[in-house]
């Protein structure tokens, strides 16, 4: 199996791309990870590079936006908004966020601890269901 995965990799359109990147930074950001950086370069010929928030309809009629952090700190970050129509190209600082699913920094829950949750989630479920489910390990 090889490590390269350019070859899974398909072409997007700006728009496609940066909206597919925002479920994935939601998906990191809810791990504890870093959104993706990403480079937007624009029609005018300028760029801005920064970590993406969200990018989706906006809110009137000018399109799509995009928002990415640029700078600042968690508690005061300074954020870009990028009319996603005047995007023209987009790079990627981690291009694998497209292909594979993010991988979580945590470890891998032991048997006791699969146990436990497994202890506080079924009692619900088996109230909701009507009856208890055996889970074994």
């Amino acid at each position: 199996m090889s490590d390269d995965i350019t070859g899974e990799l398909t072409a997007r359109s700006p728009r496609q791309l940066l909206e597919a990147l925002a479920q994935v930074a939601r998906v990191l950001v809810a791990n504890g990870r870093a959104r993706p950086e990403v480079e937007l370069h624009l029609a005018s010929g300028h760029s801005v590079k920064g970590r993406l928030v969200e990018a989706g309809a906006g809110d009137d009629h000018a399109g799509p936006v995009a928002v990415l952090v640029v700078g600042g700190t968690p508690r005061a970050p300074a954020v870009s908004y990028v009319r996603i129509d005047e995007v023209v190209a987009v790079t990627i600082g981690d291009a694998s966020l497209l292909v594979r699913a993010p991988v979580s920094d945590a470890p891998a829950p032991s048997r006791l601890e699969l146990q436990r949750q497994v202890a506080a989630r079924s009692e619900p479920l088996a109230a909701k269901l009507g009856r208890a489910l055996p889970v074994t390990f």
